[in-house]
């Protein structure tokens, strides 16, 4: 799948998945998912009544064991040619 970044804040109200491209020193963590067969970054969908940046913490910690120490949103990012087919918020059960 392909992606577009793009660096603006997105609106809160439609986040549904966080991802997060973590760094130890100079190194990128990523973790091998077994979901999809190949490696990613730590992430995964919010909990109901879950802000986005309380479940990024939550998924580092179970995907990693590891608490950041600084946290930075760089942009956010949409797959290409899917853009109105992702589930909003409101749709997760």
């Amino acid at each position: 799948m392909r992606f577009r970044f793009d660096p603006d804040h997105p609106d809160e109200a439609a986040i549904s998945n966080v991802r997060c491209a973590a760094f130890v020193a100079d190194r990128v963590v990523v973790i091998d998912t077994e979901e999809f067969g190949l490696s990613a970054f730590p992430g995964g969908t919010l909990e109901p009544g879950e802000t986005w940046q309380e479940a990024l913490l939550r998924e580092l910690r179970e995907e990693t064991g590891t608490r950041p120490g600084d946290v930075r949103v760089l942009g956010h990012a949409l797959p290409l040619g899917r853009i109105g087919a992702l589930p909003s918020r409101s749709a997760i059960p």
